[in-house]
């Protein structure tokens, strides 16, 4: 296990989810987003905050990070009362500036996600129970695709078939 996976592993422990799940979603987000879009992300996101800070400017509830979480999620993580989907951030605090920043990083936005999953896994596995419809199900409402749902799912089943596999073959 690399010092990423030892990670998704130790936030997916921390906040009681999956490991599966919560890798799937950065294995997902990473490929689909490469670092230079990423880089590109975070200095138009850093650029709006500080024309919010300055001139009241709005800002669009992007999504950033390994995993993309949503600028709103991300405040909402951190305790401030903002609507998950809000269109645009209104009203910014240096704070709330400072959170997002932070929430660019590898490990905070890892963090976040799984603390995003953690607040609707519950729910979704009393609803759905533990399986393919649940991991489809939280992978719609991560992304807001039915694909993304599917995905996600296979993913997943892939990472349980493989921790099944025996780790040597014994030879005869």
């Amino acid at each position: 296990m690399n010092r990423t996976t030892a990670k998704i592993k130790y936030y997916a422990d921390k906040h009681g989810i999956p490991y599966e799940i919560l890798l799937g979603i950065y294995t997902l987000e990473t490929t689909y987003r490469v670092a230079i879009h990423r880089f590109a992300e975070n200095s138009i996101v850093t650029i709006l905050l500080f024309l919010n800070i300055m001139f009241g400017v709005r800002v669009k509830n992007f999504t950033i990070g390994h995993c993309q979480v949503g600028l709103a999620t991300i405040l909402i993580c951190s305790g401030s009362p903002v609507y998950r989907h809000s269109k645009h951030l209104v009203g910014l605090s240096l704070q709330d500036c400072s959170t997002i920043i932070r929430a660019m990083r590898k490990n905070t936005n890892i963090n976040c996600c799984a603390q995003y999953i953690s607040s609707v896994y519950s729910n979704f596995a009393s609803i759905y129970g533990v399986g393919g419809t649940l991991v489809r199900r939280l992978g719609e409402l991560y992304n807001g695709t039915y694909t993304y749902g599917l995905l996600l799912d296979n993913l997943v089943l892939s990472y349980e078939s493989a921790a099944q596999m025996p780790t040597h073959v014994a030879h005869h």
